[in-house]
């Protein structure tokens, strides 16, 4: 029973803490004025401790689930989780700090009510890493959900 328990908490708290940081970037993509924009980014540096927390959290489960389940380190659906995991969360505490920080200096530079182009360049730049980390987050929680394999 506590095995569920367990996992049922780290099922939500991936969904939560990864939800917050990877709908970021197409909140970001999708803003239709400057100050949208900066609302958006604003945002997320007041919500950015979520996923700092849910990874903590996420350590903390994975630890008991070993615990009460050893057998799960030769179960191949938690080792590729295991992966998939950290791969997110690289990209997702390395590189959201830097971006958050550009964004917010080529927002606060421009003074007219449209997203400026730079913005929407630099936006365009990161599509590709986004995409993949955003699909790898689905992979993420389709293995903890379903456990194939």
């Amino acid at each position: 029973m506590i095995n569920y328990i367990v996992h049922y908490i780290h099922v939500l708290v991936a969904v939560t803490s990864l939800g917050v940081a990877l709908v970021f970037p197409i909140m970001s993509r999708t803003a239709k004025t400057s100050i949208e924009a900066k609302q958006t980014v604003e945002l997320f540096q007041k919500l950015k401790f979520v996923p700092h927390i849910g990874s903590l959290i996420l350590a903390v489960t994975t630890g008991i689930l070993l615990s009460l389940e050893p057998k799960l380190v030769t179960q191949s659906w938690f080792v590729y989780s295991l992966v998939v995991y950290f791969l997110v969360q690289v990209y997702v505490a390395g590189s959201l700090p830097r971006r958050l920080k550009n964004q917010m200096v080529i927002l606060e530079a421009h003074t007219e009510e449209e997203v400026p182009i730079q913005y929407r360049l630099f936006m365009r730049k990161f599509l590709p890493i986004e995409m993949l980390s955003q699909l790898l987050a689905v992979l993420l929680i389709f293995l903890l959900v379903f456990k194939p394999m």
